[in-house]
C-alpha cells in the first residue's frame, strides 16, 4: 500500500493506493492518528486507488473515525473505488462515514 498526503488549509487528504488489509492497516492508522492533534478540521482518506479492503480494513476505518471524532475533527472517505464503495454500502457503513467525491471536497475547500 502507498500512502501520500496533501495539505488543503484546514483539511488534510491522505491518498491510499493498494490493499487495505493486514499489516497495511497499521500504516494507514499511523498516518491518520498522527493528525489527531493537528489544526486540521477535516481528515479525508481518498480511496479511488484502493484495490481491496477486508473486514480488518473496515474495522480500521471505524477505529480511525472514533479517534478523529474524539478530537473534534471530521473523517471523510473520498472517492472510494467500486470494490470499497460496495463493501461500505453492504455493511451499511455509509451511514457512519461521510462519503464524498474528491472533486466536491476540493471545490468546497477552495471556496472556504
Amino acid at each position: 500500500m502507498n500512502i501520500n498526503a496533501a495539505d488543503f488549509g484546514d483539511t488534510e487528504i491522505i491518498y491510499v493506493e493498494g490493499e487495505i488489509a493486514g499489516a497495511n492497516i497499521v500504516e494507514l492508522q499511523r498516518a491518520v492518528e498522527s493528525l489527531k492533534n493537528s489544526s486540521y478540521r477535516r481528515i479525508c482518506i481518498e480511496l479511488s486507488k484502493a484495490t481491496y479492503i477486508n473486514s480488518q480494513g473496515l474495522g480500521g476505518l471505524i477505529y480511525l473515525h472514533k479517534v478523529i471524532s474524539k478530537h473534534g475533527k471530521e473523517l471523510i472517505i473520498l472517492s472510494p473505488s467500486n470494490v470499497v464503495r460496495s463493501l461500505i454500502r453492504t455493511c451499511c457503513f455509509d451511514t457512519l462515514f461521510t462519503v464524498g467525491e474528491t472533486a466536491c471536497i476540493t471545490k468546497s475547500i477552495a471556496k472556504s
